[in-house]
């Protein structure tokens, strides 16, 4: 079962909360406590802090504990921590289910927000004619010890459709992202996903639409590491045939974490047409890679013609020569 030190899960809050702010961690003892200061410094009140570690073996945890025992202000504090790892999807949803703001903010524990992000992305969100179910700000480039790079610029994002999303994918950074809780809880989460971010731009794209806050109310640090070391571990280890495998298996999870919500919204003939030659496209190339023996490779060469000769013939070379 997972401890939730402070407050029983069960206790209502305080009438009025308006923002939750989702801090995940794991394994970030380096960077925890200045992750988590940043957000008990906003200098806006009237948010709640969900952080929720997602079993650390380092000592994370211990300084989260020391961080909040500390902490003297008004604002509500949940600590959670897992009982075991659940990913970075699984931990934000976990912490997402503890919280009760209508607008959520994403935080992870390597990352500095600055003190004024909650209430510049509020008043923005509140001010605008659309109530965008997500804003994406700008933010600055950090590398691992600090040192600032530049400023990160989010595209803009309030015009883009299916269409543009088909062509090419905006650039983003979910660090960054705020959220309306409609968003998360208008449809389900396959929590085999790899890359979340894409999920919630995707969705709200289809629903009241994304928008760029064009602002720098974040350090980004390089390198993130919220994804478990064993996980980055087993890639490295990877052959190239493996990592084509696994890089179309997930592709494949994505579109049909894209389509579930395209149906979801009424959306899905424009989505499947738009998408219907990656589809095919990942189809093969998880087929082929496979398949097994060599008339059940070359029967899958013939079997998807539609797809371009160079871009079949790659692939079988993959699945002829590469371990």
């Amino acid at each position: 079962m997972d401890l939730i030190e402070g407050v029983d899960a069960s206790v209502n809050f305080k009438e009025g909360i308006f923002a939750s702010v989702l801090l995940i961690t794991y394994n970030q003892e380096e960077y925890a406590e200045g992750a988590l200061l940043s957000i008990l410094n906003q200098d806006y009140e009237n948010i709640e802090i969900i952080v929720s570690d997602d079993c650390s073996n380092d000592s994370t945890w211990m300084i989260l504990k020391q961080v909040v025992k500390s902490y003297h202000g008004t604002k509500k504090v949940i600590l959670n921590r897992n009982a075991s790892t659940k990913g970075i999807l699984g931990n934000r949803l976990k912490a997402f289910s503890l919280s009760r703001g209508k607008l959520i903010f994403f935080a992870d524990g390597d990352d500095i927000s600055l003190k004024q992000r909650c209430s510049k992305s509020i008043d923005y969100w509140m001010k605008s004619e659309v109530k965008y179910d997500l804003i994406a700000s700008d933010g600055f480039d950090m590398t691992k010890s600090g040192q600032i790079l530049g400023v990160k610029h989010t595209d803009n994002l309030e015009n883009f459709t299916l269409k543009d999303w088909a062509k090419r994918r905006p650039y983003f950074f979910g660090a960054s992202f705020m959220v309306t809780r409609d968003l998360l809880d208008s449809n389900v989460f396959d929590f085999r996903l790899k890359d979340d971010d894409h999920s919630y731009v995707f969705r709200a794209i289809i629903r009241n639409g994304a928008a760029r806050l064009p602002s720098s109310l974040i350090m980004h640090r390089r390198g993130g590491i919220s994804q478990p070391e064993k996980n980055k571990t087993k890639v490295r280890r990877e052959s190239k045939k493996d990592s084509a495998k696994n890089y179309y298996k997930n592709k494949l999870i994505e579109y049909y974490q894209f389509l579930n919500d395209a149906n979801k919204f009424n959306r899905s003939d424009e989505f499947v047409k738009l998408h219907e030659h990656q589809l095919k496209y990942s189809e093969y190339t998880i087929n082929i890679l496979t398949a097994e023996g060599l008339f059940a490779k070359l029967h899958c060469f013939y079997n998807y013609s539609s797809i371009a000769f160079w871009k079949r013939i790659r692939y079988l070379k993959y699945a002829l020569f590469y371990n």
